[in-house]
């Protein structure tokens, strides 16, 4: 937690994980990440604003944002290294399922973000 007013708390997080970019066609690329989030929660809902760091197998990068509330938002990339140099793109996402928590800070989700990119070299 950050801050607190009232019923309005505004919070923080970092999270690692796996993602997958799928393609039609061609083989899934599996990444890892890392997401930092500004969140802030109240009785008439929650909103946040990410910005996430997948790395790749080759171990090259890409950068994206998203804003949204918890039931979907938008997602774009800012920035690629290596092959991901020049990228831009993005789209909506949903949440696509919930587990239960495994400990006090360990949990997990699964996020469904569809959409478009471009590689400009």
């Amino acid at each position: 937690m950050i801050d607190k007013a009232g019923d309005m708390t505004i919070a923080s997080s970092q999270n690692r994980g796996n993602a997958d970019l799928t393609r039609p066609g061609m083989p899934a690329i599996k990444f890892t990440y890392e997401r930092r989030s500004v969140q802030h929660f109240s009785k008439a809902g929650a909103e946040f604003a990410n910005r996430c760091t997948f790395v790749d197998p080759d171990g090259d990068r890409l950068v994206g944002a998203s804003n949204g509330t918890p039931k979907g938002w938008q997602w774009r990339y800012l920035s690629g290294t290596g092959k991901w140099e020049g990228i831009t793109g993005g789209g909506p996402g949903v949440p696509d399922g919930a587990y239960a928590r495994m400990s006090p800070s360990v949990t997990g989700n699964c996020f469904k973000a569809t959409g478009t990119y471009i590689l400009r070299r």
